[in-house]
């Protein structure tokens, strides 16, 4: 995993800053890590409108996070109220948007067993993310390779 922004993405560090700290604040210390995927991390994302006729299309790549949660039982109902409680707080401090904040919220026993199946999403995630937070209490399983009769 890399902790390094692409030079890309670096206009949007202080924003991503704020939303790290919007949700260790929110999470009450239930956060092992923050990773951030998708085209922010590999810093391909899009900004784009044209104009066809006299339709304005517009596009924005989302921010994808993945909040990987501590140990302990918490049902699909507290990562859904946790999951309410950030976006609130997002909404409040106006960092929801602009570009959209998509949030994935999995516990850490369920992401090291994905990516010990060799996972493609996690895989992915743990090959190309950038680390946002690690609270140093947990590490992700090693990702197993897939070979061609894997697939």
């Amino acid at each position: 995993m890399k902790s390094e922004l692409p030079l890309t993405t670096i206009p949007i560090k202080e924003r991503l800053d704020l939303i790290v700290e919007t949700i260790r604040s929110v999470s009450e210390n239930k956060i092992a890590q923050m990773i951030l995927f998708g085209s922010y991390a590999r810093g391909t994302w899009v900004n784009d409108t044209y104009i066809e006729g006299h339709t304005t299309y517009s596009y924005q790549s989302d921010l994808d996070i993945l909040l990987i949660m501590k140990k302990g039982k918490s049902s699909r109902l507290q990562v859904l109220k946790l999951e309410e409680r950030i976006e609130r707080q997002l909404k409040k401090k106006q960092l929801e948007d602009n570009p959209w904040v998509t949030l994935i919220i999995e516990p850490i026993g369920i992401v090291n067993k994905q990516l010990e199946k060799g996972h493609y999403f996690f895989s992915d995630i743990k090959k190309e993310g950038i680390l946002l937070h690690d609270s140093g209490d947990y590490q992700l399983s090693e990702a197993k390779e897939l070979d061609s009769g894997d697939r």
